[in-house]
């Protein structure tokens, strides 16, 4: 009795196929999933199009900030963010508004750029994503951080 090679193999492969497919959406899910409770936390969801109106301490000028800072020497924290991005809305949400780290921030200047309104100061601090933050000091860039950071994160970052 022979068997059939070519049929083997065939019946072989879509059993991996098959298996890379369920890998996938099983990925899928409970990444979509977790990300859908993560931002749903203490039951203050978000929708993807919703933005977050950062404190009023955040100056949205560049120049205004820059000019602050020159003239008072304080540290000027800069928080690049966009619309669209899940990261950033947390973070204005949870941790610029976390009263520790809002004690940390008296004694800095504040700017807040958004990719939608701010693409030049993008380009010019070369932010190619977001959320980005920029700790500057006498005119240098002292600290950048990439990505989502948390509270206590935060307050490291200020220090």
């Amino acid at each position: 009795m022979m068997r059939n090679n070519t049929a083997d193999g065939v019946s072989g492969l879509l059993g991996i196929v098959a298996g890379v497919i369920i890998i996938i959406v099983v990925f899928v899910i409970t990444f979509y999933g977790v990300m859908a409770a993560d931002f749903d936390q203490r039951g203050k969801g978000m929708t993807s199009g919703e933005l977050v109106i950062m404190p009023s301490e955040w100056d949205t000028s560049y120049a205004a900030a820059k000019q602050e800072h020159e003239s008072t020497g304080r540290p000027l924290v800069m928080y690049f963010g966009a619309r669209d991005c899940g990261y950033c809305k947390r973070m204005e949400r949870y941790v610029w508004t976390d009263s520790n780290v809002k004690s940390k921030l008296k004694n800095h200047v504040l700017c807040h750029q958004t990719r939608e309104r701010h693409a030049e100061v993008f380009r010019r601090f070369k932010v190619t994503g977001v959320p980005v933050m920029l700790l500057v000091k006498d005119g240098r860039i002292v600290r950048r951080r990439v990505g989502y950071m948390s509270a206590a994160d935060a307050k490291r970052f200020l220090e």
